[in-house]
């Protein structure tokens, strides 16, 4: 996709989610004010769902590891006859 189609595709998107058709500014200087907070807030969200999708998916790696490396413990004492 082109850069320019690109931010075509991202600026509708934030006139439907963000209301950036309904901006009614006087201004030009608020006008672009407004978009540009508009566009940052848009940024951060996407960052933030970002790192939580990463931050799950190590948080579940770590816990899927962990239990079998109990489940894995807990074989080796059953074959040793330590756990009955």
């Amino acid at each position: 996709m082109e850069n320019a189609t690109k931010w075509k595709v991202k600026f509708g998107t934030g006139k439907r989610r963000y209301g950036l058709g309904l901006i009614k500014a006087k201004l030009q200087e608020t006008t672009q004010a407004d978009i540009g907070m508009n566009l940052f807030v848009e940024n951060m969200e996407h960052q933030i769902r970002e790192d939580l999708k990463s931050f799950s998916l190590a948080l579940f790696h770590k816990c899927y590891c962990t239990l079998e490396n109990l489940m894995h413990v807990l074989a080796s004492g059953y074959e040793m006859g330590i756990i009955q």
